[in-house]
């Protein structure tokens, strides 16, 4: 008797096949890696843990696998730039209506004033997909300084594999000895009691503090390029900050008492500022 045949069952999980590990993604975990070994923790507790994370994943939720698409890691210079070259802004320092095409002030000859080899379409297209470029007639307008790629999954996707690299460079460096390695910028300010009713408020005080002295960062790294000296050797830096918090409601109690009352008496009522490049990341 003949077998029938099998039918597809809705309950069946289908995995869509995903990307190979490029090295980006490689590096990110080499470095998480070398960042555990150096705090004291078994190769092979480390494995045992990777094995069973990507266990996890694999009976989770399958995800998409996004398409490879080239990184626009200059893209911020580009908007940078624009708003800060005199070949590109007008008398009041605001960033010119460029054409497409021909000599500054251009967009193409703005593009090849960062990267010489980057088609000068394909970033107009990514900037305008990410909402820092908009169109009017036959001119185009920088809407932002910088470039947010919320809602462009593949672009992101590129851009925190970097972040995270960046960020892990920053864990590897500053778990060094002392006198191996000097420190890299490093701090965070934290706040054991902070009401929940006022994080938009706090949202909204990082947009506006922390933007304007990324802004200067940014002015000065630009300062630096355009006085480096003709054939000096350059090389990719960055600084960044970010934001993060825990959702855990039993810290309020689990850590009330002596520690408020040190911040109390240091003048910062809850403010804890870290030092990256010791061991004493509190001290």
């Amino acid at each position: 008797m003949n077998a029938e045949p099998k039918l597809p069952s809705r309950n069946r999980r289908v995995v869509p096949r995903g990307r190979s590990l490029d090295e980006p993604g490689r590096k990110v975990i080499e470095q998480l890696v070398n960042v555990l070994r150096r705090f004291g923790y078994a190769s092979a507790a480390i494995v045992e843990a990777v094995q069973s994370a990507s266990q996890a994943a694999l009976a989770g939720t399958p995800q998409a696998s996004p398409p490879d698409v080239p990184e626009f890691r200059e893209a911020p210079h580009v908007m940078a730039v624009w708003h800060t070259d005199p070949a590109y802004t007008d008398a009041r320092g605001r960033p010119l209506a460029l054409k497409l095409r021909g000599p500054a002030p251009s967009f193409e000859s703005l593009v090849h004033r960062v990267n010489r080899t980057r088609r000068s379409i394909e970033m107009l297209r990514y900037l305008l997909r990410a909402g820092a470029v908009e169109k009017s007639g036959r001119r185009y307008l920088a809407r932002t300084r910088w470039v947010s790629l919320r809602g462009m999954p593949q672009a992101t996707s590129a851009r925190s594999l970097r972040t995270l690299r960046g960020m892990l460079s920053n864990c590897e460096q500053n778990s060094l000895p002392r006198e191996q390695a000097e420190s890299w910028f490093e701090y965070a300010a934290e706040n054991d009691h902070f009401p929940r009713s006022r994080m938009r408020e706090l949202a909204e005080f990082y947009q506006r503090d922390c933007m304007a002295s990324l802004r200067r960062v940014d002015a000065f790294m630009l300062r630096c390029e355009h006085e480096r000296e003709p054939g000096e050797p350059t090389m990719h830096v960055g600084f960044g900050m970010y934001r993060f918090h825990e959702a855990d409601a039993d810290r309020d109690a689990r850590n009330a008492g002596s520690l408020s009352v040190r911040r109390r008496r240091r003048g910062w009522r809850g403010m804890r500022v870290t030092k990256g490049g010791s061991r004493d990341r509190h001290g």
